[in-house]
């Protein structure tokens, strides 16, 4: 049965949204799509899942990611963007077979980053901060307090839009889990 997909909301891939709760999604991320501009590896990709609202002034967006991530580079998390050359997204990415704290930042080419996560743990969160002209990106594990990962520029624009993603570059998807969501205006 497919979900209704709440209004504010637009989705990349339409048949990926599985069930859609009041603070929770189910999504199936799609095979062989990713997020990535240009830098070390000389490829272009936009082609992963998307489920976003538009996003204007300051505010926070935290969930708990759940997921089966099993092949390279399989990641969900959150992620901010004003186009496909200028978006900040941040969540577990599986690498050489661990999970990793990712933050990618996009202007025109990407960077990336990551950090070790306990791989013991049972429930990882992740926050964006948007904030004037900046996002402070945090994470938590097993309900510990948030640690900053990433403070990042990110310039006031119009046509801002925030919301969840996945990608499985080298797979054929999963499904994501996206609990405990919240939204908060500033």
């Amino acid at each position: 049965m497919q979900q209704i997909l709440p209004v504010a909301y637009t989705i990349s891939h339409q048949d990926s949204l599985i069930q859609w709760g009041q603070d929770h999604l189910v999504a199936r991320v799609p095979g062989h799509s990713d997020f990535w501009n240009v830098t070390h590896y000389g490829f272009t990709y936009f082609s992963g899942l998307t489920l976003l609202k538009e996003a204007p002034g300051n505010f926070v967006l935290e969930t708990n990611l759940v997921a089966d991530y099993r092949e390279q580079f399989d990641q969900t998390g959150i992620i901010l963007m004003l186009d496909q050359n200028h978006w900040i997204k941040t969540g577990i990415e599986f690498v050489d077979g661990k999970k990793w704290l990712s933050v990618v930042v996009t202007h025109d080419v990407s960077d990336w980053s990551v950090r070790p996560v306990d791989q013991a743990a049972e429930r990882i969160r992740v926050r964006l901060h948007r904030e004037g002209d900046f996002c402070e990106i945090s994470f938590s594990v097993d309900g510990n307090p948030f640690e900053m990962a990433r403070l990042a520029p990110f310039a006031p624009s119009s046509g801002l839009k925030a919301g969840f993603m996945g990608a499985a570059p080298k797979g054929n998807g999963f499904i994501a889990t996206f609990e405990n969501i919240l939204w908060k205006t500033l």
